[in-house]
């Protein structure tokens, strides 16, 4: 059971935020329906991952942990049936829901690339109806806006022999009090505080070992076949495309929040123009590999810019952070 609306000229019903970033997308389709500002969640979201040898600036949905700060909200896990998501959206709150894009009828075949390599998807339950016995979802990602019943959820969430849909609950902090949103002083500390050690921390395949890894990876497309090196470079071409939108959106939402002196606002635009100019160079670069796959001048341009862009992005984190704790300092 699915359908989509679209109404041209109307409010938008959901946001998305690129095209790899489905966790993400639907939390903030869901601060934006619940009237929250969507642009304070972008604040926490400078970061690279390596997952399943592609390159993005996803964060795992269990990584997330400034919406208790930024928004009084806590993503809760939940591991269980129908009837748990059931009770969860009936008493008011949302779900991010874990699916395989390939079990959802209503997901574009040629977007499924992506899930083939390893990546999770998932989708926001925003209600249930009642008299269609379905849920109301929302796939930012492909711009679906529809209903699902229990059965195609499980079908799409459960892992394999298991009864179970994969869930995070989206939870007020304080049911019933008006959450009160911090200091843009403080907020600009903590995001930028956050950015910075998120890149630096070499976790989870994240920050400077993401680059590093992909770079290894790079180099050692010369011993794959092409076919397979070409479809690798088309992967993590998309993936860059995403990583290089995300850079400005970011540095718009610290811009608006209007704590920077006008020589801080002019130097962090200058930084960023020259980072996204690196990761759209780097993708050129990938994209003309992929044409002329085993040229090595072209291959160590390529690993020259990514050089490049974890020296600019480590000096654009740490300057912030510095900006942020002189705003806070005492």
């Amino acid at each position: 059971m699915t359908s989509h609306t679209d109404t041209p000229d109307a409010k938008p019903e959901m946001m998305k935020l690129a095209a790899m970033e489905c966790a993400a997308s639907c939390i903030l389709t869901h601060l934006y329906r619940s009237g929250a500002n969507p642009d304070l969640f972008l604040l926490d979201y400078w970061n690279v991952n390596y997952v399943s040898r592609i390159i993005t600036a996803s964060q795992h949905v269990r990584l997330n942990k400034s919406l208790p700060f930024l928004y009084g909200i806590h993503l809760v896990y939940k591991g269980t049936g129908p009837e748990a998501l059931k009770q969860s959206v009936q008493s008011g709150n949302r779900a991010v829901v874990k699916c395989r894009p390939s079990d959802l009828d209503f997901f574009p075949p040629n977007m499924l690339s992506m899930a083939e390599s390893g990546f999770e998807h998932y989708i926001l339950a925003d209600s249930f109806d009642e008299a269609r016995n379905a849920f109301r979802v929302f796939d930012p990602i492909v711009g679906f806006n529809g209903f699902l019943t229990g059965e195609e959820l499980m079908r799409a969430s459960a892992e394999p022999e298991e009864e179970e849909i994969i869930f995070y609950e989206l939870q007020p902090d304080q049911e019933g009090k008006m959450f009160e949103s911090p200091d843009k002083r403080d907020i600009f500390a903590y995001a930028a505080k956050r950015n910075y050690e998120m890149y630096v921390r070499s976790q989870y395949s994240s920050g400077t070992a993401a680059l590093d890894s992909f770079a290894r990876d790079l180099q050692a497309s010369l011993a794959l076949s092409p076919e397979q090196t070409s479809n690798w470079l088309n992967q993590n071409s998309i993936a860059i495309a995403s990583i290089t939108k995300l850079r400005s959106s970011i540095w718009n939402s610290f811009a608006q929040l209007g704590v920077m002196d006008k020589g801080q606002a002019l130097e962090g635009t200058n930084r960023i123009s020259g980072i996204v100019k690196l990761w759209t160079t780097l993708n050129f670069l990938l994209v003309k590999y992929r044409k002329h796959i085993g040229d090595e001048a072209l291959l160590r341009s390529a690993l020259a810019r990514l050089r490049e862009i974890r020296d600019a992005e480590l000096q654009f984190l740490a300057w912030m952070n510095g900006i942020g704790g002189d705003l806070t300092a005492v």
